[in-house]
């Protein structure tokens, strides 16, 4: 058993005390921004996700929503299909024109629910269940027609896929300036229209084993909350720093310590999306694979008559100068 402990404040000790050996799987997967988290011991009877069946089919892949689309069609011309027989054949076949049989019953239950026309089939006037059954199957088609248009809808303009155009460098940096430790990472845009009100935050993530019961504390990494330079302006690339100070989780940690540690450092990035106003969320992280030490990214930048990006140098790192 284990739980997620969450530190506004750090204490060194808690971070330097028991490194862990091995290597933990990442919580994190970075092709899909998805956590890697297992759930398990749900109480299935009282699980909330029928009771939220509009977030599970949204969530749902897109093969699952046009087979409950197709069966949702199918059950119910084959249902109307029987109570078009049912009642023809209660009425000694003079409620319908031409609809003798069940396969009648069910071409005239499409023709009614898809509105293509009846040809030589039709609704006698005086048949009361008739026109009941028409006015009731017309509705059941708006409504499926509506939910299912709603739901295909809502799947295509989901600001999910956004996160594939906005670009997290393959490796962060941590180098020394002028006596002060930074952690570094890049981030991009691919698509010239923007992303409103852009914001990043950092979490450090660390697997501990105390008393036999694993614990994962949860730790901030300032990237400028308090002073603004948390919030982006992705016109160009932008190299995202955390100052190592004495406020900092990673304060008291040398390159061997990290070498020893198991971790991750969560990036979330967050914004709306200019064509839609829909919140559009990417995640990554960094584990201490994923870190190279005395170096710095290099520069993506030229200028001749108009301002240049060069996206082949987004993950290219140099050495630092001793």
């Amino acid at each position: 058993m284990g739980e997620t402990v969450r530190y506004s404040k750090y204490t060194p000790a808690v971070l330097m005390s028991e490194p862990t050996q091995q290597h933990t799987p990442k919580l994190l997967k970075r092709s899909s921004g998805r956590s890697q988290i297992k759930y398990t011991g749900l109480n299935t009877k009282n699980i909330g996700f029928l009771r939220d069946i509009y977030t599970t089919v949204i969530n749902a892949k897109w093969w699952v929503i046009l087979v409950v689309f197709t069966l949702a069609y199918l059950v119910s011309w084959f249902f109307f299909g029987g109570l078009w027989y049912a009642a023809n054949k209660n009425k000694n076949f003079t409620c319908l024109v031409e609809v003798d049989s069940y396969s009648a019953a069910f071409l005239f239950s499409v023709e009614v629910q898809a509105t293509i026309g009846f040809g030589n089939k039709y609704i006698r006037s005086n048949c009361i269940e008739g026109i009941l059954l028409l006015v009731l199957q017309s509705l059941l088609s708006i409504l499926i027609t509506s939910i299912f248009g709603g739901l295909v809808y809502a799947k295509v303009v989901r600001p999910r896929n956004r996160r594939k155009t906005l670009l997290f460098s393959e490796k962060a940096v941590l180098y020394e300036n002028n006596g002060e430790k930074l952690f570094e990472f890049r981030v991009g845009n691919l698509r010239h229209d923007g992303v409103v009100e852009c914001h990043v935050r950092l979490q450090l993530y660390l697997p501990r084993l105390v008393n036999g019961i694993y614990q994962l504390e949860q730790f901030d990494l300032d990237v400028g909350y308090n002073n603004g330079r948390d919030r982006l302006f992705l016109l160009t690339p932008v190299i995202i720093t955390h100052h190592i100070t004495a406020g900092s989780p990673l304060y008291n940690l040398s390159p061997r310590d990290m070498a020893e540690m198991d971790f991750e450092i969560v990036v979330v990035l967050e914004g709306a999306v200019e064509a839609t106003g829909l919140t559009a969320q990417a995640l990554w992280s960094y584990t201490k694979e994923d870190i190279v030490y005395d170096h710095t990214f290099n520069s993506m930048l030229s200028r001749s008559h108009k301002w240049t990006v060069d996206f082949s140098h987004f993950n290219e790192t140099v050495p630092i100068s001793p």
